[in-house]
């Protein structure tokens, strides 16, 4: 904590370390300790939930969409409590844990931030290429998260890519997402693509429990049924989905607007 007894002492510095307080930042990629931080970086405004990742990064089963109030049911596998650690058979239920469980859960919602790049045909992937730079931050005073890249395609290309998105306080349903594209080395035909992937899946294994389990199956499970997509027009697109057991319903669209 950062304690003034007296305001007329405060510095133009001391402001601006009290305003460097309201960010999270990452600079790089953390092999392991990615989905952390996706979870450090998420964003919302009590009705959506977006954890902290960029569809260039491939972020796999990382990526998450919660919408406050959908829920559905989801199965975790058999335990081996012989496999606990100290902590999980001081804090489990072993009996209950030999059974398997059905737990009541967030839905894991389509990915309406699915946003797709191409540079003369190549897609923009930070897992491929080269990536020169990478700051993620969290601007918690304002609620933005923002990923700014700098990156060099397979053939050569030079990009630097900046996208910033918040949840609306004032629409709650909605979610704004920016993304300015500048090219450094090259003219180039640039294809941008968006969309909703139906691919999203809840995680069937509880961290802590992650090796701990008999029948770990595929380890992810999609709590929904899609019930209808269709086209609003040449720039977006809706889903309606509905949950697999409790038959929940929730719709979801996306809207692509381009300035030159």
């Amino acid at each position: 904590d950062i304690v003034y007894e007296n305001m007329k002492r405060i510095t133009i510095d001391d402001i601006k370390e009290l305003w460097s307080l309201w960010t999270v930042s990452f600079n790089g990629i953390y092999e392991n300790r990615e989905s952390s931080i996706h979870t450090l970086l998420c964003t919302g405004n009590g009705r959506i939930g977006i954890r902290g990742t960029i569809p260039e990064l491939e972020p796999g089963d990382s990526q998450g969409i919660f919408l406050g109030g959908f829920y559905d049911k989801l199965t975790r596998p058999l335990q081996n409590p012989d496999l606990w650690s100290p902590f999980l058979k001081y804090w489990s239920y072993r009996e209950l844990a030999l059974d398997r469980q059905i737990e009541t859960c967030l839905v894991k919602c389509p990915d309406f931030l699915d946003m797709k790049w191409k540079i003369d045909g190549e897609e923009v992937n930070f897992n491929r290429g080269r990536l020169i730079s990478l700051r993620r931050e969290l601007d918690m005073k304002t609620g933005t998260f923002c990923a700014k890249a700098h990156w060099v395609s397979d053939k050569g290309k030079e990009i630097r890519l900046v996208q910033k998105r918040f949840a609306s306080m004032a629409k709650t349903d909605s979610v704004f997402v920016s993304y300015e594209l500048e090219l450094l080395n090259c003219s180039a035909v640039v294809e941008i693509t968006g969309g909703i992937s139906t691919n999203t899946r809840n995680t069937t294994i509880s961290g802590i429990y992650r090796n701990t389990c008999k029948d770990t199956g595929s380890g992810f499970q999609r709590l929904y049924d899609v019930v209808e997509k269709k086209s609003l027009s040449e720039n977006s697109v809706e889903v309606t989905v509905r949950g697999s057991t409790d038959k929940m319903e929730a719709a979801f669209a996306t809207i692509l607007e381009i300035k030159a």
